[in-house]
């Protein structure tokens, strides 16, 4: 797992990429070099996702531009590019459903905010690990909280 916090919001993510420790590993080789699948012909190493804002990188696959027109092709590469990253933003979603203190404006000192955000992640990969996800109900509740004592009760154990 790989987290990188602590920047303002008002970074763009493609210099957030360019700064992070992340970035310099796969650079350098250090990280995403196997395994290697052979795909008609050509050597594929592992492969980041990103979205337009990222720019393309041997390792990291983003769409083609749409400016001009594309090729059946591209347009299917796209699409398909487009519904994996909405895996992952669902991935983000589940998350921030699962730590709600991430559904709104932490309101820790700033120094502490990308401590409780690292936290949050660690915290829910354990989870998912130990096969400890949340039900779909509990997963779509976007209600006050009124209701959830159970929540507390969960927590105390």
């Amino acid at each position: 797992m790989n987290i990188s916090t602590g920047w303002p919001g008002s970074i763009h993510d493609a210099r957030v990429l360019r700064l992070s420790r992340i970035f310099r590993e796969i650079e350098n080789g250090t990280i995403l070099t196997r395994p290697v699948e052979v795909i008609n012909g050509t050597n594929v190493r592992p492969l980041i996702l990103g979205d337009p804002a990222y720019p393309l990188r041997p390792w990291l696959m983003t769409a083609f531009p749409t400016t001009g027109a594309l090729t059946v092709a591209q347009q299917r590469f796209n699409y398909r590019l487009s519904k994996a990253c909405v895996i992952i933003e669902h991935a983000f979603g589940k998350l921030r459903s699962h730590w709600r203190c991430l559904l709104k404006q932490l309101e820790n000192s700033t120094d502490r905010v990308p401590k409780t955000i690292i936290t949050c992640c660690i915290l829910h990969n354990i989870c998912i690990h130990m096969d400890d996800l949340l039900d779909e109900d509990e997963d779509n509740d976007n209600d006050d909280d009124s209701d959830d004592d159970d929540w507390e009760l969960v927590s105390d154990t």
